[in-house]
């Protein structure tokens, strides 16, 4: 360390620096050793003088090159080492800055600054790139301390540029031309809604639109209209035949099947006329057998009841109530009656109800169930002798569990046209146990609703002309009543329930003429008809599809996911399918 002091007491006081002594030997009196250096004590008055060194900037560390002894004092520190007494940061100890300076006063510089990472910005925009980076702990020239232009070859690409429609991410937001009044990206096919309101395609304009032309798609089956040609489901529908099942081929005629399910399982019941050998006499038969999962009979058919000889069949009427099934079999010379099956032994039959004595029911009945209370309908007109009736009942009567029959609600209808007489039940959907009931007279087809306690509501009928002789009921998957008709593909009426029906709106006629037998499932209306099945949707009536069947299909039913449906050719064969898509 270089002292400005003269080494010997004898040299400094010849020069004035006040040094008493030398480092040959102890330092005179008023004076102390300083780095083998006698230095006179500028002031004595503490007990305890000592070596200062002057600290310019106040760190608590003195420069070496200057000392002085005596008190300690303001200005001084009894400590040296101080590399630069102009710089408080610097000294002893002090934290290595990254600034080309030797802030710990160790003898090099910036030898612990933290290190950085430093991205090129080649475009100047203030945003760097990936690919171009450096450590430094000082920021190089034409470096920036992101990496967050997606672009750095252009100024117009930056996190801050605004979004053109030009096929380019302007704004590195991963998107191109996604900016807030564009609605597309140009060359972009994009999804649009077709007149028909299915889900087809349409290109990107260059002002970054949708285009004006929504080209539909090719179509699937999901009973939409995809391809907007009128037709749904086209070439795409199947119906696949589960199996056959063989109700005695003993050339039964006007044949009626129902496959119903009930609790424990599937159940077909199988209608006609069996014509008695040798002679035109026909009795009617009655035959029912179980359905396994397969489509095939359970053991053989079973026939529950053979009738007297009678002028015609008609359809057969099944609904089902736990584990009973209930029957109303057509008019014979014995009159329409209504029979309970019993779905655990097929051979227990019990009549439930028959036509009053007195009275004759010509092709007039109906039934219909909510699975605790049965409705069952007939339209009766009075046995007059030599006469042609002029006075017609159609009356619907209510039987509980117990089979103890309830209030019997309908209406008297004079000079009826006793040939064309036909009814129809639905039964309660919703609160309110309104049942909906329709027949047919004097050219018109009639509607009431009824209740099991009340009768007719408010006494309102609705009716319109008909030149059909069958009314065929069922809810819509809306909630609204549907009135058709067979024989003649008329269409149909669209009614609201409520205490009183609203008549909404008339719709198209069902791809064939309706047979009976109708299904709510997922959102559509399934009604069976002469051709196969016509299916509706829900909200837009008009829309259908059709699967096409080998004759009459006589009934649809829903079963552990799967839509089944029979027909009733009058072999006997009766044939199983399950509609579906491929």
């Amino acid at each position: 360390m270089e002292v400005r002091i003269a080494i010997a007491w004898c040299v400094a006081a010849s020069v004035g620096l006040g040094a008493t002594g030398c480092d040959s030997g102890p330092c005179p009196s008023g004076s102390v050793l300083v780095d083998n250096a006698c230095i006179a004590i500028d002031d004595q008055s503490c007990a305890e003088p000592t070596a200062l060194y002057r600290d310019v900037d106040g760190d608590g560390f003195g420069d070496p090159s200057e000392v002085s002894a005596g008190c300690a004092r303001a200005g001084f520190s009894e400590t040296a080492d101080d590399c630069d007494d102009s710089d408080p940061n610097a000294h002893p100890g002090a934290p290595e800055q990254c600034n080309g300076v030797d802030d710990d006063c160790d003898g090099v510089i910036d030898d612990d600054p933290e290190v950085l990472t430093w991205y090129r910005d080649f475009d100047g925009d203030g945003y760097g790139a990936d690919g171009f980076e450096t450590e430094s702990c000082v920021q190089p020239p034409g470096y920036v301390s992101n990496a967050a232009d997606c672009n750095d070859e252009t100024r117009e690409v930056s996190p801050v540029a605004p979004e053109l429609c030009n096929e380019v991410d302007d704004d590195c937001s991963g998107l191109p031309d996604d900016g807030p009044r564009m609605e597309c990206a140009l060359g972009e096919t994009v999804e649009c809604t077709t007149e028909c309101g299915s889900v087809g395609s349409a290109s990107c304009t260059p002002e970054c639109r949708v285009g004006p032309e929504c080209v539909p798609p090719i179509e699937a089956c999901n009973a939409v209209d995809d391809d907007c040609d009128g037709v749904t489901d086209e070439g795409l529908l199947t119906a696949s035949v589960m199996g056959t099942v063989d109700m005695h081929q003993d050339g039964m005629t006007e044949t009626s099947a129902r496959l119903v399910l009930a609790q424990n399982g599937l159940f077909l019941f199988y209608f006609g006329r069996h014509r008695i050998s040798g002679t035109l006499d026909y009795n009617v038969r009655l035959y029912v057998v179980k359905i396994g999962d397969d489509g095939r009979a359970v053991g053989t058919p079973t026939l529950i009841r053979e009738s007297p000889a009678g002028e015609g069949t008609g359809p057969i009427h099944v609904v089902t109530v736990g584990y009973s099934a209930y029957v109303a079999i057509p008019p014979t010379e014995a009159g329409p009656e209504l029979l309970r099956v019993s779905l655990v032994d097929l051979f227990e039959v019990t009549s439930v109800g028959r036509t009053p004595v007195g009275r004759w029911s010509w092709q007039g009945h109906c039934l219909a169930s909510d699975g605790e209370t049965v409705a069952w309908g007939n339209i009766y007109w009075d046995r007059l002798q030599g006469q042609a009736p002029v006075r017609a009942d159609f009356l619907v009567s209510f039987y509980d569990n117990a089979l103890s029959e309830g209030a019997a609600h309908g209406a008297s209808l004079v000079r009826a046209n006793t040939e064309s007489l036909r009814c129809g039940l639905l039964e309660p959907r919703g609160s309110g146990n309104q049942w909906v009931a329709s027949f047919y007279a004097d050219g018109a087809l009639h509607v009431q609703a009824l209740t099991a306690q009340d009768g007719i509501l408010d006494g309102l009928e609705v009716q319109y002309p008909s030149s059909a002789v069958t009314p065929i009921l069922r809810w819509d998957a809306g909630g609204h009543v549907m009135v058709s008709t067979d024989g003649f593909g008329e269409g149909a009426r669209r009614y609201a329930v409520a205490d009183r029906f609203i008549l909404e709106d008339s719709v198209s006629g069902f791809a064939g003429d309706a047979s009976g037998g109708s299904l709510i499932e997922g959102g559509a209306l399934l009604t069976t008809t002469t051709d196969g099945v016509d299916i509706r949707q829900s909200g837009d009536l008009e829309a259908f599809l059709q699967y096409l069947t080998p004759g009459r299909v006589d009934t649809v039913v829903a079963h552990e996911g799967r839509i089944l449906t029979a027909d009733a050719p009058p072999d006997g064969m009766v044939t199983l399918q399950e509609l579906g898509c491929p």
